[in-house]
């Protein structure tokens, strides 16, 4: 073999499966290099020779796992009797634990823990946030240079020291080296720097953190301890007798450091591809492979003995269809070259030959959208062309992001158009987990250690718990869960006689006893087709918190035990399994959710085994504070048939059928902006290797560099398609396509930006296409036999027996029945009479959202009932400070809406004023009676309920007043024949505790938000003796609607005026121009 480099084909390979000297081999994507890796490992275990004595590396955890499955899988295949004694496959960091294990086993290491540790990413953003914050709180944020000072509280800031403490500890640098080069170089920088590096490394010499490690400076320690230690590298050296590197391209300066100490002179057989990098930014060094003969020489003067290296190039590439060979050969061209100029050589044809003569064609494509919504859509096109047309299965398919946050998010876009997606819970921020988030919240809370005498949780606690997955779900269900509390407390309260506690005091009362009575009384759990009622989810928080609580008191503190009893006592395990099985979003929902509990207990796993003293409150704190994606070991269960989301760092070392790459945008890919160059990191890391200078610091070399890294991140994301290669991009006035669009399809052949129209993919949108074709063409056999084809697969909806407004009645018979007892109350009288569909959809559950205006009138009531007499304004404005929180209303707007409600109140005191003579008797007084009415069902008892407001006595005579925060008062003529004050009339003289207080000599609506002074509108005494007064006919009328079969939509007149009164039935009135039957299309 010529030692200067040999371009090898297929045929010649098997030269190369058992090197004797240190080998380096580079090829192309789909050369090969993996292969061969796997089968020279495989060549040394056919030769007898023991799998301890070989050693398997690649950059991450994942090509690890990938080599050792196959090394496993093959060597199972060919000699299923011998199982290997180690195994050999290891990434860089699981290497240089293995070294730091050895060195504890020889007492070179002292630690209390068994084995070391690797912080990640996340946990090391948490330390370099304590520094930081430290800082500040002591002032010594003043000693950075002016212009970084208010950078330093910037979340970006963090960044910087984490890139320049990588560079650090890559290269060996002391706080005292960094301090005195600062000097030198006049870096005033590097001199504050060199403060945050040394309580760094004060930090790794803490009892907590004496057996951690940070990714770069495991590395550096590994290699210290060889170099330190002539025995342990001599019997490393000796130990392995076979060293096996995949894409070596990856290796930062401190791996290349390692491998020169167990590997000058061995047998290594190396394998990269300098072109397509994904680790730049975290600090590879592709341009050192150009020494790789220097690097890896023998040198008897260190003990390290052996033969000379060599380089070999592979000279064919079987890997991408012609189209994507020549994206990417486009690309590479942008890239400086490596030193065997070979492995450029054979792109040559590509660029400027035949495409047909080369190999098959595949197909690329660029297309810019004028949206980002519109990005999603033709993303999602593209997937099911491939899908549909290309009949490529899914797990063929991947989508590629620049960042990890659009890889989230596109991932959340296809799970909801119906699309199975696989995306690891490592590209995941935890915390921010919907599952995750509350599980988090009630540990923090129970491992506190707080008395028992203290307050427990707040309402607001509460209401965010509620507002979760683990709680009740959306505004309406929290909605009908206060109703119902309120109107069970109400009635508890009048059989206790005492007061009614607000719903806020219920909820709170019941989310920390789950014994509650009330909350029994209404919390019923999903049986069959109902689902649980609203009061049920509030109840499981209420178990967690019971159990979280009971648990830590019990003196459980460990994060996994603790964290075990409050997801076991939410009971959801078993429904969110369930759930999995069945198609839709909701099963999506369900895996994802489960996914993240299960990465959650992951976590908690490494936390306690990290930190054997750690408590679950330390966990809590741990994991709320993480803001970056954790590494995890914790699997999805996705489908094996499913579309992979990755990022081109998780996606490397692996191939698919069809990609789709994303974030080609100006400014985010290529990022030419330099890494690190707020703290100059980069160029430390030339000045610790010598190699600095004024061109070096240049910031246009420095973006020169940086443009490199982003064309060899984008070459390795290409080069993951094997036929198919599309890219997607928004073009409008605020974003511009990236300029490696035009590698993939230039500019001037790319179609114009449009708005590309896709059906979603979910079942829902199929059988409603299917059934708007039928609507159309009733004889339409193709989208019968779909229809009925999903019918048979259970799939929700496209059964016609489910369709709303085509089956047939199930009862005509009135919702009554004519020995039944009707409840009446005074306020839904007259829209009994007015409008009987509406009352119905109402009683029935269909009542409006409550809005800010409703919220805002029960607040003043609720003062009103408190402070019936009181005339002091300010007083009742102090009050309403007090508990204008309870509305949640901040900002301008609350300060407007606050200013209209202190208005309200002086009005109130300026009527309390006014009829300071009367006597307050009762306010919010429950009151009742019965009155044989005849119905459409014939004569029957109806009960009349209702809360009056306010009760005032002068002169032995009571004055009914109803209280009303609404912007508009009836006339006074509108007033005499008031419904609701007419049955309010009948209940103080039928309810048997009222009817002793005196006889009512008037009623009154009393309108606080009308004028400048509070309105009111008085109704005369009612002659009930007289059977044919006027309320007993209109509570005729009221009871002669709600006993009829069907409601009527009536646009009717007003019951006591003849005006017409307003449609609130909404999208169900067929006489509103806006609503439709359920049957029309």
């Amino acid at each position: 073999m010529n030692s200067q480099g040999e371009s090898m084909s297929e045929h010649s390979m098997g030269g190369l499966l058992a090197p004797q000297r240190p080998t380096l081999v580079y090829g192309a994507p789909g050369s090969g290099k993996t292969t061969l890796a796997v089968d020279s490992a495989l060549d040394f275990l056919r030769s007898g020779e023991d799998s301890r004595n070989l050693l398997v590396l690649s950059p991450t955890r994942d090509s690890s796992a990938y080599l050792r499955d196959e090394i496993e899988s093959r060597w199972g295949a060919e000699a299923p009797e011998a199982a290997l004694s180690e195994q050999p496959s290891r990434s860089f960091a699981s290497y240089a634990f293995w070294v730091l294990g050895e060195a504890r086993r020889r007492k070179m290491l002292t630690f209390s823990a068994q084995t070391p540790r690797l912080l990640s990413g996340a946990e090391q953003d948490h330390i370099i946030r304590d520094i930081l914050q430290d800082m500040i709180t002591e002032g010594a944020v003043n000693r950075w240079p002016t212009g970084l000072r208010e950078a330093t509280k910037a979340d970006g800031f963090r960044k910087e020291v984490r890139e320049l403490l990588d560079r650090a500890r890559e290269h060996g640098i002391t706080p005292t080296w960094l301090a005195t080069t600062a000097r030198q170089q006049q870096v005033p920088e590097w001199q504050v720097a060199a403060e945050v590096y040394s309580r760094y490394l004060e930090r790794f010499s803490s009892a907590d953190f004496e057996d951690a490690y940070d990714p770069a400076g495991l590395m550096s320690e590994a290699a210290r301890l060889l170099e330190n230690n002539p025995e342990l590298l001599d019997a490393e050296r000796n130990r392995l007798m076979h060293i096996i590197i995949d894409d070596v391209q990856e290796a930062s300066p401190s791996v290349y450091r390692l491998l020169r100490l167990i590997g000058a002179g061995r047998p290594v057989l190396a394998l990269a591809n300098p072109d397509a990098v994904t680790q730049g930014f975290r600090g590879a060094r592709p341009d050192k492979l150009k020494g790789w003969r220097e690097l890896m020489a023998a040198d008897p003067r260190l003990g390290l003995y052996g033969q000379d290296p060599q380089v070999h190039t592979l000279a064919e590439s079987h890997g991408m269809a012609g189209r994507i060979a020549q994206v990417y050969s486009r690309t590479v061209q942008r890239i400086s070259a490596p030193a065997e100029t070979s492995l450029r050589r054979m792109w040559q044809t590509y660029l400027h030959g035949n495409l047909e003569e080369t190999s098959s064609g595949g197909s690329a494509d660029a297309v810019t959208v004028v949206s980002d919504h519109a990005a999603e859509r033709a993303v999602l096109a593209e997937i099911l062309r491939r899908y549909d047309h290309g009949k490529v299965p899914f797990h063929q398919i991947a989508v590629i992001a620049r960042s990890g946050s659009t890889a989230r998010r596109t991932g959340r876009v296809l799970a909801a158009h119906g699309i199975p997606v696989r995306q690891s819970m490592r590209d995941i921020v935890l915390n921010q987990e919907p599952a995750v988030a509350p599980l988090l919240r009630v540990l923090a809370w129970a491992s506190q250690g707080r008395d028992t005498s203290e307050p427990a949780l707040s309402l607001g606690e509460v209401l965010e718990l509620a507002d979760s997955r683990y709680g009740i779900g959306d505004a309406l269900s929290f909605r009908r869960l206060r109703q119902d509390l309120r109107r069970h407390e109400r009635r508890l309260a009048t059989a206790e006689n005492r007061d009614a506690r607000s719903s806020d005091e219920l909820i709170l009362a019941a989310a920390h006893n789950p014994q509650d009575t009330i909350l029994n009384t209404i919390a019923l759990p999903a049986t069959g087709d109902r689902p649980e009622t609203p009061a049920n989810g509030l109840k499981r928080l209420a178990r967690m918190l019971q159990a979280a609580r009971a648990a830590a008191e019990t003196g459980l503190t460990r994060p996994g035990e603790l964290l075990w009893e409050i997801w076991d006592a939410a009971g959801l395990a078993e429904a969110w399994r369930e759930a999995t099985k069945h198609p839709g979003w909701d099963a999506e929902r369900a895996d994802r959710d489960l996914d993240a509990v299960l990465a959650l207990f992951h976590a908690a796993e490494r936390y306690e085994q990290q930190n054997p003293q750690g408590t679950a409150a330390g966990f809590a704190d741990h994991m709320q504070r993480l803001e970056l994606p954790m590494d995890t070991l914790a699997q999805t269960v996705a489908d094996d048939d499913a579309v992979e989301v990755l990022t081109p760092t998780t996606a490397a070392g692996r191939h698919f059928n069809s990609v789709i790459v994303l974030d080609l945008q100006q400014g985010v890919w290529p990022n030419a902006q330099p890494r690190g160059e707020l703290l100059r990191s980069r160029e430390l890391a030339d000045v610790a290797e010598g190699q600095s200078s004024a061109a070096s610091r240049s910031l246009m070399v420095k973006r020169m560099q940086t443009l490199q890294d982003e064309y060899r991140l984008f070459a390795s994301a290409i080069s993951r398609a094997t036929h198919r290669l599309f890219a997607v991009a928004v073009e409008n006035q605020e974003n511009r396509p990236s300029t490696l669009l035009d590698l993939i399809t230039v500019a001037e052949h790319r179609p114009s930006p449009t708005e590309t129209e896709i059906r979603p993919l979910t079942e829902a949108s199929l059988i409603a296409d299917l059934r708007r074709t039928l609507e159309a063409d009733p004889t339409d056999q193709n989208a019968a036999q779909a229809l009925a084809a999903l019918a048979s697969h259970n799939i929700a909806g496209a059964n016609p027996s489910s369709w709303w407004g085509l089956p047939q009645l199930t009862s005509t018979e009135p919702i009554f029945g004519a020995d039944e007892e009707l409840t009446v109350s005074p306020s839904t009288v007259q829209t009994a009479i007015t409008q009987p569909l509406q009352w119905f959809t109402t009683r029935a559950g269909g009542t409006e959202p409550t809005d800010f205006n409703r919220m805002l009138g029960t607040l003043i009531h609720s003062i009103a009932e408190a402070h019936p007499e009181e005339t002091d304004i300010q007083k009742l404005h102090h009050v309403l400070e007090r508990r204008w929180p309870e509305l949640r209303l901040e900002g301008w707007e609350g300060e407007a809406r606050k200013a209209q409600a202190r208005d309200m109140l002086r009005q109130l005191a300026g009527y309390h004023v006014r009829v300071g003579n009367r006597e307050v008797v009762g306010t919010e007084t429950s009151a009742s009676t019965s009155i044989d009415v005849e119905g459409a069902t014939g004569t029957g008892r109806v009960v009349i309920k209702g809360e009056i407001d306010r009760i005032e006595r002068d002169g032995g005579k009571l004055h009914i007043v109803d209280l009303k925060t609404g912007g508009k008062a009836p006339s006074q003529e509108e007033t005499q024949r008031h419904p609701q004050l007419g049955l309010y009339q009948l209940l103080a003289a039928g309810d048997p505790t009222l009817k002793t207080l005196g006889g009512v000599e008037k009623a009154a609506l009393l309108y606080v938000a009308t004028n400048k002074h509070a309105a009111v509108r008085e109704q005369e005494a009612v002659p009930l003796h007289e059977p044919q007064a006027w309320p007993f006919k209109q509570l005729q009328q009221a009871v002669h609607a709600m006993t009829q079969p069907t409601f009527e939509a009536r646009a009717d007149a007003n019951a006591g005026t003849g005006r017409w009164s307003t449609c609130r039935v909404g999208p169900l009135c067929p006489l509103c121009e806006e609503a439709k039957q359920v049957t029309q299309p």
